[in-house]
Order: structure tokens, then sequence, then C-alpha cells
């Protein structure tokens, strides 16, 4: 067999400060955890300030003239605070117990609704990157959702494998993106597992066009054409934070595959239903969604030649299409 590569510097470094990280505010009480968190990040915020203000773009070009510059920047701040506390969530929700979630979680209606839904089968559970969505997975997997995701190899193996271990502690199996990852995320769901997937990312190469936040973003099919492989529902759904420590699950209704329509138009449609209740949850509460990211969901797509090293489109800030 080929030996594993060695692990760079720079992601070991990373790896044994998120361990760090992890032993901390393990340790913590949740507000303490929370406020070591956002501390760090500001002392590091200098190091952003491209990404800062790539976010105040992204605000002011969803919501227009009418939102004022001071409404802008605490958007944005909020965001990035929101991020910061959802890292400390992943890295406690394997600790969280039932009492502790029924205290700090209104979620009981929110996962009997998802589960009427499903009707006693399988399902998927479309979220976008909002609110603490680390912690709805803890809180589902302890109602009996018997919840799981797929994830992609990241370039610092050390901390994607980490991780994946993190979200497999908490009750959710993370399925490693490869050939039969579709094929066993299909046998999971027509077994009666719920799927858990975050859609509101830019598809780098060309997928499905959806409004979405006053423009047009090119998504990935696979959520659908998974929930009509399988026969399965679709119901989004959001974890708002209240405040710090207080959340609160909303689930809408479910989108549901449509058998006798055909198969193209049915998967745009339950796209489009889908992308419609993210749209309207982020701008009801803009403060909660990721704007930093850097797969900016309403980046254009990337001709051939750009990516032999032509000039980007306008818009396509970051310049390399990866998630973060």
């Amino acid at each position: 067999m080929t030996a594993a590569p060695t692990p760079r510097l720079s992601h070991r470094i990373e790896f044994v400060a998120l361990r760090g990280l992890t032993f901390a505010v393990r340790r913590l009480p949740y507000p303490a955890a929370l406020a070591l968190a956002w501390c760090l990040a500001r002392v590091f915020l200098p190091f952003f300030g491209p990404r800062i203000r790539e976010a105040h773009r992204r605000i002011r070009s969803v919501f227009g003239p009418t939102v004022s510059e001071r409404r802008v920047r605490r958007i944005a701040r909020r965001s990035l605070r929101n991020t910061v506390f959802g890292i400390v969530d992943l890295l406690r929700a394997a600790t969280l117990g039932r009492d502790w979630l029924d205290r700090h979680v209104e979620g009981g209606a929110a996962v009997r609704a998802m589960k009427q839904a499903f009707g006693g089968g399988g399902g998927i559970l479309a979220s976008p990157h909002m609110g603490a969505w680390e912690l709805s997975a803890r809180v589902g997997a302890l109602h009996g959702l018997r919840p799981f995701s797929i994830a992609a190899h990241q370039k610092n193996a050390l901390v994607s494998d980490y991780i994946n271990a993190l979200r497999n502690e908490t009750g959710m199996p993370i399925l490693v993106r490869g050939r039969d990852t579709l094929r066993e995320a299909i046998r999971r769901l027509r077994n009666g597992e719920v799927m858990a997937i975050l859609p509101d990312l830019r598809k780098p190469t060309p997928g499905l066009e959806v409004p979405f936040l006053g423009g047009q973003a090119n998504v990935a099919d696979g959520m659908a054409a998974l929930a009509r492989a399988a026969g399965v529902p679709i119901v989004p759904f959001y974890c708002l934070r209240s405040g710090w420590t207080r959340h609160r699950i909303v689930a809408s209704p479910p989108v549901r595959p449509d058998p006798t329509a055909a198969k193209r138009a049915d998967i745009e449609r339950m796209t489009r239903d889908v992308f419609a209740v993210m749209d309207a949850a982020i701008r009801a509460h803009p403060e909660q969604w990721f704007w930093h990211n850097r797969r900016w969901v309403l980046d254009p797509l990337r001709l051939p030649e750009q990516e032999q090293g032509a000039p980007l489109a306008a818009g396509d800030s970051d310049g390399d299409g990866n998630p973060d």
C-alpha cells in the first residue's frame, strides 16, 4: 500500500490548535466558551479585511440602498460572530445531552413535524448555513431521526478527519464523498435514515439555475435527485440563535417528489421550492447567515479559459471556487 503523505507543518499546526480549542470549550460553561471563541476571533479580524469588505458588498447587493451602512456592518459582524459560535457548537455538540438541549433548544415540535412529514421512513433535511445548524443534528439524533450527511475531502486531511469524527460522535455519521457515496445514500434513505444537507453553495460547474437572493444561483441538483431516486421528501428547516445561548428549530412543509412528472422538471421544481424557503429565512434573519463564505452562491460560473489563467469574471472575488 502507498504510504499516506506527511501532513504539511501548517496543517499540523491547524490540527493542534483545533484540538486545543476543543479541550478548552468543552471544559467551560457554554456562555464562557462562546465568549472565548469570539475574543480569539476578534484578535485575528484585521487579517480578514478583504473578506469582511466582500461580505459588506454582498449584503448591499441583496438588500439594496434602502439598508443603511450601519445596518450592513451590523449584519456582517453578527454573521461572523454567529459563524464563530457555530464552531463552538460543533466542538461541544457530542457532549450535550438531552436535558441540556431541551433547556437551550426549542425543537421538539419541529422534530415531530419532521417525523410526520417522513411518515416513519427516510427523508432529507435541508438547511441554509445559518443559525446553530451544528446543534440541530444533535437534537435530531437524540429525538430518533437517524441523521447522516455527506462531506468532501478537504485540503487539510487532519482537520477534515477530526471534524468528521466530531460529527460522528453527535450521532450523525459522515459519508466521505467517493465512487459509491450516492448509492449508499439512497440505500440509507430507503432504510429510513435522514440525510442532512446545507445546499446554499455555488456549484463551480454547470448545474441548476434557481432564483435566490435577488439573483440566479448555479447550484447542485443532488439534493432533489436523491429525494426523487429514493422516493423521500425534503424538509427545509433552520435553527435560529436567540441571543447567545437559546435556539429554536423552525421546520417548513415538506417538498415531495412527483413520480408522475418528468425527472428533470421535478428535480428543478423541488430545488426551486427549497431555495425559496431558504431565501425567505435569510431575508428575515440576515445576521444569522454566513455572508463571509468564500464560495459565494451568486458568483458566476467560470469559463474553461478562465480555469487556464484568463481574467476572472466580475464578481468571482476569491479566484479558487473552493469551499471553506
